[in-house]
């Protein structure tokens, strides 16, 4: 076999609350004798927590047939108050006659208020919610007097300018629902603060093809339900978020936490979870569905009920596991398919790049990369990065040597490598190298090296611009070209594995080898000196439905 070119080497049964009680997806209380779907039916008691809480709660319309709750009014306040981003106060302007800052002057026309219809949903029940709809501009930070719920319906980039570290954003709302379908990313602020009120809501609510941004996190739970956060579709992104002793949700969509700490219960029903550290609080995961991945280890104590889906950390073994339903994975004996991300700042001591934390990326539907340097014709000796890297490149930029645990390249810069290397350890099992978007990626090494000490399928993809380099040696890998451009200048070898050809170019200047495994061709073109006769096969056979095989 083969050198690498480097290789990094490293040195509790649950009753279920006023908040989580079970409903039909009309949003009528189901009885105890009122027949449960299959899927619930095989989960136990315990896994049932907030089962059905993205059928009968989220974003809602006077007209969706569930009723108004005896305490919907309370949803609004009499008077809102805005932060400015220079941190003084001012009235929110709702009418036409009074004083204050109206929504329209505040954001330029893109904000507006919507009507009573905006409603939010709840066990079942709705409830009035000042709602607010805004496309592509600035929103207050508003406050209200006596609590209520902010509706928040986006269209395009938005944000909010928090007005300083010093303050928090949307206080003294009982709950946030953001919706729609756009981003909305909070900044200059202490955090996104909410909760801790009279409504039997949860705090915070995700509910749509909508991100949210934000550093901090702080969302206690309101009385009568201990539900602070919950992510029921959509995606949350944060740096550190404390549920303020309040249990989170994700139902469908994506949360991830940089720090998670304040939790109860981590209840995962469906969608995808990556937290890196749990804060040495020991909490109950809840597993009824969907995939969760901590790249820390689990706090002693930490109990988990393995209803369905997945569970993958540090120190699984320390657990206190009840039932068997769930699939238990320790984070380095059985490899995580979270790619958890570095960077440094020494990297580039002279030409800078930015480090955005708040990001997450899935590729191939498998691996999820979380945090991005975004290198902007910059220029670096070293970037050998404890972990994986994700790099979106715009401009033109260098980097001496590049190594990591796994590589992502999104963007439609260009970047030239002279020693580049993948070697997959610890919790990387299942190395990657992805070209993705319109990157472009050129190596000047004599050869371009991916396997992993565990010796595990590894992914190497192509989809979209294209990438470079002179021999390619890969141990156990999946090769795709899906779109764009691979490019061997030398030969391509693999120990085994196989190639994939659905889509773009396939390259080679040289021979295939083989060892173990196949080549598949659906769609795009493969050039190779020789054609078919140069792709040698040890053990495996070349197959073409579709695309070309033809000599340059």
């Amino acid at each position: 076999m083969k050198k690498l070119l480097f290789i990094l080497v490293s040195a509790a049964m649950l009753a279920l609350s006023a908040c989580g009680t079970q409903s039909a997806p009309d949003g009528t209380p189901v009885s105890p004798d009122t027949p449960v779907t299959t899927a619930e039916a095989a989960l136990p008691e315990s896994c049932r927590l907030y089962f059905d809480a993205a059928e009968t709660g989220g974003a809602s319309d006077r007209d969706d047939g569930r009723p108004f709750s005896a305490r919907a009014d309370e949803g609004l306040s009499d008077v809102y108050a805005i932060r400015m981003p220079d941190g003084s106060y001012t009235d929110l302007k709702t009418l036409d006659f009074g004083e204050g800052v109206s929504l329209e002057a505040f954001s330029g026309g893109g904000a507006e208020r919507l009507d009573s219809t905006h409603a939010l949903a709840w066990e079942g029940e709705k409830y009035y919610s000042f709602s607010v709809g805004a496309d592509n501009c600035a929103i207050p930070n508003l406050s209200p007097d006596t609590g209520g719920i902010l509706r928040l319906d986006i269209s395009g980039d938005c944000w909010v300018d928090g007005g300083g570290e010093e303050y928090a954003v949307f206080e003294g709302f009982d709950c946030v629902l953001v919706t729609g379908s756009g981003s909305l990313t909070i900044r200059d602020t202490s955090g996104l603060g909410c909760g801790g009120g009279g409504l039997p809501v949860p705090a915070l609510i995700i509910d749509g093809d909508v991100e949210v941004y934000a550093d901090s996190v702080y969302c206690a739970p309101n009385e009568g339900c201990t539900l602070s956060a919950a992510v029921l579709r959509g995606a949350l992104y944060t740096g550190r978020h404390d549920t303020g002793g309040g249990d989170v949700l994700v139902a469908d969509g994506l949360l991830l936490a940089r720090g998670l700490t304040g939790a109860p219960n981590a209840v995962f029903r469906g969608g995808t979870a990556l937290i890196d550290d749990m804060g040495g609080e020991p909490s109950t995961f809840i597993l009824s569905g969907g995939e969760a991945y901590i790249s820390g280890d689990i706090p002693e104590g930490t109990a988990v009920e393995s209803g369905a889906g997945t569970l993958c950390a540090g120190n699984i073994a320390l657990a206190q596991v009840n039932g068997d339903g769930a699939e238990l994975l320790d984070r380095d004996a059985d490899g995580s398919r979270y790619l958890a991300t570095v960077y440094s700042g020494e990297w580039f001591p002279e030409r800078g790049a930015a480090w955005n934390s708040l990001s997450a990326y899935c590729v191939g539907g498998k691996y999820y990369f979380a945090g991005t340097a975004e290198l902007d014709g910059s220029s670096a000796g070293s970037m050998n990065a404890w972990g994986a890297l994700h790099a979106a490149l715009s401009g033109s930029s260098t980097v001496d040597e590049l190594g990591a645990s796994s590589l992502l390249f999104t963007g439609d810069g260009e970047l030239t490598v002279r020693q580049c290397g993948v070697w997959g350890w610890g919790a990387v099992h299942g190395p990657v190298m992805a070209v993705l978007d319109g990157a472009s990626v050129t190596l000047l090494c004599d050869e371009f090296a991916l396997g992993s000490e565990a010796g595990e399928e590894g992914l190497f993809l192509v989809d979209g611009g294209s990438f470079t380099a002179n021999d390619l040696w890969l141990q156990n890998s999946v090769l795709e070209v899906r779109s764009g451009t691979l490019h061997v200048k030398g030969n391509l070898s693999m120990e085994r594995g196989s190639i994939l050809v659905t889509g773009g170019t396939l390259v080679v200047d040289g021979s295939i080898w083989l060892g173990e495994g196949s080549v598949t061709l659906t769609g795009g073109e493969l050039i190779i000196p020789g054609g078919v006769d140069a792709v040698a096969l040890d053990a495996g056979e070349l197959t073409q439905s579709g695309g070309t095989v033809r000599e340059p």
